[in-house]
């Protein structure tokens, strides 16, 4: 369960955020890396198809707001889920 409490720690940091800010992305790249943890050793549709959309260079990408906060909101369903089971 580490890389549960990884990923509730790197959501945790990010959930006051109204918005994704380019000058905040270290955190968001935080939630990347414990995603990426938490994938090795579970499976989630929704996180696994937010993650493919920010894996790589999402700066360069037109939409790179909406897909960190896709992964966002992927990562609290799966916590959300994870705490009423």
């Amino acid at each position: 369960m580490e890389e549960l409490e990884q990923l509730r720690f790197a959501f945790d940091r990010l959930r006051a955020f109204p918005d994704f800010r380019p000058h905040q992305r270290i955190w968001w790249i935080y939630l990347r890396v414990a995603v990426e943890r938490w994938l090795e050793r579970n499976e989630d549709v929704a996180i696994r198809a937010a993650h493919d959309g920010i894996k790589a260079f999402p700066e360069n990408l037109p939409d790179e707001r909406t897909r960190w906060l896709d992964l966002r909101a992927a990562v609290a369903h799966v916590l959300q889920h994870g705490e009423e089971a």
